[in-house]
């Protein structure tokens, strides 16, 4: 691994030298950040599923892994399906919004409690 920071820790987001030192063959040893004291990168032992599943919840750890500490090059549809997940996630929010709101409003007027809103 080369001695310039390339890589950045997925949880404090500072410059780190290596994500890993290779100790021989087949033993790897995690590199921990010299700010936060964790490990730099932990999703570099993670199935990409995993990797995925923390993306989907909007995960900023997963994101810089992503980002800043893999060979990834489709930036512009990494953005995309991030929009789109953010979207869902306001929407979502709004509708149970507007249902906790109107449901409230409903028990205040003595309405009965088991009509839906949408």
């Amino acid at each position: 691994m080369s001695e310039k920071n390339d890589y950045i820790c997925v949880n404090c987001g500072v410059a780190a030298a290596a994500l890993y030192r290779n100790y021989g063959p087949s033993v790897l040893k995690l590199t921990k950040c010299d700010s936060c004291k964790g490990i730099v990168d932990k999703y570099i032992e993670y199935d990409p599923v995993i990797v995925a599943i923390d993306l989907v919840l909007m995960s900023r750890e997963a994101q810089r892994h992503i980002i800043y500490n893999t060979e990834f090059k489709s930036y512009w549809k990494l953005l995309i399906m991030l929009m789109l997940l953010e979207t869902f996630a306001v929407w979502k929010n709004e509708t149970l919004f507007n249902i906790a709101i109107n449901t409230m409003c409903d028990i205040k007027n003595n309405s009965t409690i088991n009509s839906t809103h949408m």
